[in-house]
Formats: C-alpha cells, structure tokens, sequence
C-alpha cells in the first residue's frame, strides 16, 4: 500500500486535456474523400464552391481537406509543365532577338519605360529606348537600329504588344525579310529567355516598382550598365561562359544560311500549318511551330523535351565551332 501511495505522489495528478477531442484517422479519410469528390464534380481545387458543396463537414476536418488538395493539385500541375517542358537551344548568335518592354520607375508621376532585346543563344541582354512608352514609330526606329548596328534577327520573338504588330511594323519585318514569332495569347513563357533576362536586369539595376528617378533617360542608362555587367557574367546554364565570351565563339547564323532562303522556308511552313477555323490561339501555336521546325531543319535550333530544368540547357562542346 505503501508503495502505491509513493507511486502515485510521484505521478503527481493526472493530465487535464482541454478542448473537444480530435477526430480520427477515419474521419479524415473521409472528409478528404468527400472534398475531392465534390472538387472533381465542381471543377475547382479551392474557394468558396468547395466549401459551400462541404457544408456538412466540420472545420476541423474540412479545412485539412481542402489544404492537402490544393498541395496535391499545385504537385500535379509541376509534374505536368516539367513533363511537357520543351527546351529551345539556340546554336547560332542573331538567330532569334526576343524583345519585350519593361517598367523602370517613376519620374515626375510618369511611369519610365525601356525595350530589352535578347539574343536567345548567348543571353546578351541589351536595353534601350527613352523612356516613353513604345509605339509604332518608337519600334520602327529600333529596327532600324538594329538594321545600322549589323544585329538584325532571322527571327524576332515578341509578345502581343499593341506596337509589335501594327501594320506598319508587320509590313518593315516583311521588307527586311524577318519571320515575326509571337508568344500565345496570356503565355508569357513563349518569350522566356527575354522575361528571365528581365528579372535578373531589373535587380541589378535596383529599378522597378516604386524607384524614383531623376530623369526618365537616367533610368534606361542604369537598366543599359545593368546589362552590361550581366553580359560579362559567366552562366552555368552555357557551360560556364559569359554572354561576350559566347557572342565570339558560336557561329552567326550567316554561316548555315541565307536570310532570303530561311524567311521564304518558314513562311511557306507557316501557310502549310495553319488552316481555317482555326481560333487565335491555335493558329498562334501553329505558326510557332512551323517556325521551330524551320530553324531545326537548318540547323540552327535543338528542341529538348521533359523535364531537365537548366543542366539540360548546358551548353555541349559540339555547339560551339
């Protein structure tokens, strides 16, 4: 007897555990059955549907449901786009210019704007412009720019920007024979080494949302010795190399071939490919495609499919002449 005395001394009082108690392993087995089910009916991972179809569900059972759903859903949706990634390996300097604009800061309560222009083989990153938003004339005056400092693209890769594709400019792309690549609608990724170039760019250059600059030409001169350290930059994405050291060592696209040859090969690919009925997307998508092939067919382009993030962009030996 004595010893249970001392025992339950030791022992001291029994735990008083507050609140309702937990619910079981089965309990929430079920509720993430429910939720999923309801999920697959409704069509949505979260928000106000799911909770409203789960009524019955108490919240503690309710709110892990739709948690561990939306971890699952983020999981496949990964899974699918690294699947599907397709990676474009360019194998010659000027063959695709990828152009997109880019906001700076704010002078004197207007917004400050520049053009980014990236050589999708080597990641050389150029900015220009004045400051202004880009219009028709404004892009007219960067081809001609890039017509007088000998850097004129096969391919000239651009998002659905109302000034890229005024008739005005479609017709100087035609003249100076450059096939026009434009992203998917809401696809931003289309022209990915272009929105990459201008995240690094903007960091750099310590300009963006709420900068306040001096002048408006103050902002596109920091956004251009931005690019310029970023272009002596060794990239582990090209085998270590810099943008310049790069720009020397692969070959221009003018050693595979002629721009008459490639311009008249994807437009006659382009026509082939698309077909009537097609919606904006879709016809997008095709003419993209035929594009792409083009450039494989000369040599100039290596598509890689799935997902192997940058190590499968490293730059190989062989690439480089």
């Amino acid at each position: 007897m004595r010893s249970l005395w001392n025992w339950e001394r030791e022992a001291g009082e029994p735990e008083v555990v507050l609140g309702r108690p937990p619910h079981s392993p089965a309990a929430h087995a079920r509720a993430h059955a429910m939720v999923s089910a309801n999920a697959q009916e409704i069509g949505h991972t979260a928000g106000w549907r799911i909770v409203e179809a789960c009524v019955d569900l108490p919240r503690r059972l309710l709110e892990p449901a739709v948690r561990n759903l939306k971890a699952s859903h983020r999981a496949h949706v990964r899974d699918h786009h690294a699947a599907h990634r397709v990676q474009h390996v360019v194998r010659a300097t000027g063959t695709i210019l990828g152009q997109d604009s880019t906001h700076l800061g704010v002078c004197e309560h207007h917004s400050v704007w520049t053009e980014i222009q990236r050589d999708w083989a080597t990641l050389a990153i150029t900015a220009g412009g004045d400051g202004e938003p880009l219009d028709e004339a404004a892009m007219l005056g960067h081809l001609d720019r890039l017509v007088v400092e000998n850097r004129l693209p096969l391919v000239l890769a651009q998002d659905n920007g109302a000034a890229y594709w005024t008739p005005r400019v479609k017709a100087r792309l035609t003249e100076l024979k450059v096939v026009h690549l434009g992203n998917r609608p809401h696809v931003a990724q289309d022209n990915s080494p272009t929105e990459r170039g201008i995240g690094e760019a903007k960091p750099e250059a310590q300009l963006g949302r709420g900068v306040l600059l001096d002048t408006a030409i103050d902002g596109v001169h920091r956004m251009q010795a931005a690019c310029g350290r970023l272009n002596a930059r060794p990239r582990g994405s090209r085998g270590g190399f810099s943008a310049s050291e790069l720009t020397c060592m692969l070959p221009a696209w003018e050693t595979l071939v002629g721009r008459s040859e490639f311009f008249e090969a994807a437009q006659a690919a382009i026509q082939r490919a698309v077909q009537d009925g097609m919606t904006h997307r879709e016809q997008r998508f095709a003419e993209r495609e035929a594009i792409f092939a083009t450039l494989e067919r000369y040599g100039l382009l290596s598509r890689v499919r799935g997902g192997g993030g940058r190590a499968a962009q490293a730059l190989k030996p062989e690439m480089i002449s």
